[in-house]
This record gives structure tokens, sequence and C-alpha cells, in this order.
């Protein structure tokens, strides 16, 4: 969670929450490929430092949700 950080311009960040998944999701992308039929990847070391939740967890409520 990097709110309240400053950001390389100097601005604050206020809504700026790093999804993990997402960015472990990405990286896997990267070995996969879209092209070469590699259908996983097994992703090991990574260690968290969130606490353990469900995809309930990950879902903002209306008012904070910038996609919807």
């Amino acid at each position: 969670d990097l709110r309240g950080e400053v950001d390389t311009e100097g601005r604050q960040m206020h809504v700026t929450v790093i999804a993990v998944a997402d960015e472990l999701a990405c990286a896997a992308d990267l070995v996969c490929g879209k092209t070469r039929r590699v259908p996983a990847a097994l992703i090991r070391g990574y260690r968290g430092t969130a606490k353990p939740g469900t995809g309930r967890d990950m879902i903002r409520p209306e008012k904070e949700d910038l996609f919807r």
C-alpha cells in the first residue's frame, strides 16, 4: 500500500495499492508468452507480506472503485 507516499513528481499518492496477484500474473505472462503454447508458469520463492485472504477481500467499495 503506497497511499501517503510521494511519487517521482513529488505528489502524494492517494489510491496506489499494489495488486500483487496482477504483478505475478504479468510476470508469468512474460514466461509463457502469447504464442509459445506454454500453458502455465510456476512462481517459486514469492513470500507475501499481506495477510491471507480471499478474492472477495480485493473488491473495493463502489465509491472507491475507479473502474465502475
